[in-house]
């Protein structure tokens, strides 16, 4: 983390979030998402993380299952399996750089913010996050 934002621990601060696939349409497994500080014109990555559509223990599972047994693990595995790394990083956020992301500024076309916004257990305990 930038030394700037070093200072500013325990803050809160607006970070910016997009992700983006290696290419367009569905046919994509890989890509990433960054998130970068918005205080002022010296923007700074923050966090990233790879993306990738592919999950080894669902595709495992759909060659040793049946199709019903297949969906009914899926279930339990869900959680694990259709990650939001956006939640990740905010959650981690205070661990990693002790900064609070309270303010999220979106491009509007992702279900990132309702999923920071609104998640359970909330990301912080003692400060919510707006748009």
């Amino acid at each position: 983390v930038a030394a700037e934002l070093k200072e500013k621990k325990g803050e809160a601060i607006t970070v910016s979030c997009d992700g983006t696939w290696q290419r367009r349409g569905f046919q994509s497994k890989n890509g990433v998402v960054t998130l970068l500080t918005v205080d002022g014109p010296n923007s700074k990555v923050l966090d990233t993380a790879v993306l990738s559509n592919y999950c080894n223990p669902c595709a495992k599972h759909k060659k040793t299952k049946t199709e019903a047994e297949f969906q009914a693990w899926k279930l339990s595995h869900a959680q694990n399996c259709d990650k939001n790394h956006t939640l990740e990083m905010f959650r981690r956020s205070e661990q990693l750089y002790g900064l609070h992301y309270v303010s999220f500024l979106g491009d509007g076309d992702s279900k990132s913010y309702k999923s920071v916004a609104n998640a359970e257990p909330p990301v912080y305990t003692d400060v919510g996050i707006t748009n």
